[in-house]
C-alpha cells in the first residue's frame, strides 16, 4: 500500500504568480517583433545550462551585467534597442499573484503540511519576489538556485530541498510551470503536477486539494 502524500513543493514564478516571462511578450509587442525573440536573447537556447540566463540563476553572474548584455545583443541579433526600464516595467505589469492557489496554501499551512518553495531566481530579485507573499508564514523553508548555485532541473537541488523540508520524494507533491523540472521531479520519486501555461489556476487547485483530501 503507497505511503499518503504529506508534504509539498512549489515553484514560484508561474505557479504562485503568473509567468514573469509574460512580460516580456508585452514588451515585444511594444516593439513590434515576433513572439519569442527577445526572450531567446534574455534565456538563451542552449541545452548545456552555461547560457547567461542560466549563470545568473546560479548566482554566477551580477544582475546589472547580465541584462547590459541582453541590452547589447538586442541591438546585435535583433537589430532593435531595448529600454530596461521599460522591458522591467512590463515584467511587473504582467507578474500577478496566483490568490486561489495561495488561499490554498493557508489552507494546508493550518493542517502543518510541510511546504518549501523551490525556485530558479535572481540574487538581486529576492527582496521583491518574497515581499509578493507572506513566504515565511506560509512555507517551513525556500530553497533560491541563486543562493544555492544549482538550478531546476539538477537532481540536487530537489535532494537539498527534500533534506531541509525534511520529507521524503514518494510523499512529496511538487509543482511547476516548466514539464522539464516536473519529470526530473517524478524521476526521483515525487508527485508531479505541471502547471502549464493553459492550465486554469481552479483546476490545478483542485487537483492539489484531492491529493491532499485526508489532511482536511
Amino acid at each position: 500500500m503507497s505511503r499518503p502524500l504529506n508534504a509539498a513543493i512549489f515553484d514560484f514564478g508561474g505557479v504562485l504568480t503568473t509567468s514573469p516571462m509574460a512580460g516580456i511578450h508585452v514588451y515585444e509587442d511594444r516593439l513590434g517583433i515576433e513572439h519569442g525573440a527577445l526572450l531567446r536573447v534574455v534565456t538563451g537556447d542552449s541545452s548545456d545550462g552555461n547560457d547567461p540566463w542560466h549563470r545568473l540563476e546560479r548566482g554566477e553572474l551580477d544582475a546589472r551585467e547580465f541584462w547590459f548584455d541582453v541590452k547589447r545583443r538586442s541591438a546585435e541579433d535583433l537589430g532593435i534597442e531595448i529600454s530596461l526600464s521599460d522591458l522591467t516595467a512590463s515584467f511587473a505589469e504582467g507578474f500577478k499573484t496566483r490568490d486561489g492557489l495561495i488561499s490554498l496554501i493557508g489552507e494546508l499551512r493550518e493542517t502543518d503540511l510541510p511546504m518549501a518553495i523551490l525556485t530558479n531566481n535572481v540574487k538581486e530579485f529576492g527582496s521583491v519576489w518574497k515581499s509578493m507573499i507572506p513566504v515565511d508564514e506560509l512555507f517551513d523553508t525556500v530553497v533560491d538556485s541563486s543562493d544555492v548555485g544549482m538550478r531546476k532541473p539538477d537532481p540536487r537541488i530537489y535532494e537539498v530541498t527534500l533534506e531541509r523540508l525534511g520529507a521524503e520524494a514518494e510523499i512529496t507533491v511538487f509543482v511547476d510551470d516548466t514539464r522539464e523540472n516536473v519529470t526530473a521531479a517524478e524521476e526521483l520519486g515525487m508527485t508531479g503536477i505541471h502547471f502549464a501555461p493553459e492550465v486554469a489556476e481552479e483546476d490545478v487547485v483542485s487537483e492539489i486539494r484531492k491529493l491532499f483530501a485526508h489532511r482536511f
